[in-house]
């Protein structure tokens, strides 16, 4: 139901935005395709899986529902950087439509596969949305970064 509900919300804030740019106006989320979680929620995700080690019945509840949550964070993330990389050379509304699709018929698969993408993007980051940090003067005044 979770990860379903937030199929919605992404498909609201989408559809919010395209129809807002048709109009000329702008919004103040951010698009879908630069949408990041906190690193940290990978340790989130650590701890709740150490929680099943403990055989004990309330904390693999416990670790199966938190684990869930995580992860659909996490495909949400991975859900924007698949419209990125699709991005590159189709319309938006195909992009949806291939998501709608895929969705469709391969619900299970599709959340495995973007919560995995997601979790990948925390270290490779697909989108280039990290900036290198100001050049910091070192070596006689040189910008290591340069």
């Amino acid at each position: 139901i979770v990860v379903i509900n937030l199929f919605q919300v992404l498909g609201v804030v989408a559809m919010s935005g395209w129809l807002a740019s048709r109009h000329g106006e702008t919004t103040s989320v951010l698009p879908v395709t630069h949408w990041r979680v906190p690193f940290g929620i990978v340790w989130v995700m650590v701890a709740l899986l150490a929680l099943l080690t403990f055989r004990s019945l309330p904390l693999t509840v416990i670790a199966l529902n938190g684990a869930l949550v995580v992860s659909a964070f996490l495909s949400t993330q991975g859900t924007a950087v698949f419209l990125h990389l699709m991005g590159r050379n189709i319309a938006f509304r195909w992009r949806l439509l291939v998501l709608a699709l895929c969705a469709l018929t391969a619900l299970p698969l599709l959340m495995v596969f973007t919560a995995l993408l997601g979790a990948a993007d925390l270290w490779v980051d697909f989108r280039k949305l990290r900036t290198k940090p100001s050049g910091i003067a070192m070596n006689g005044g040189e910008d290591r970064w340069k």
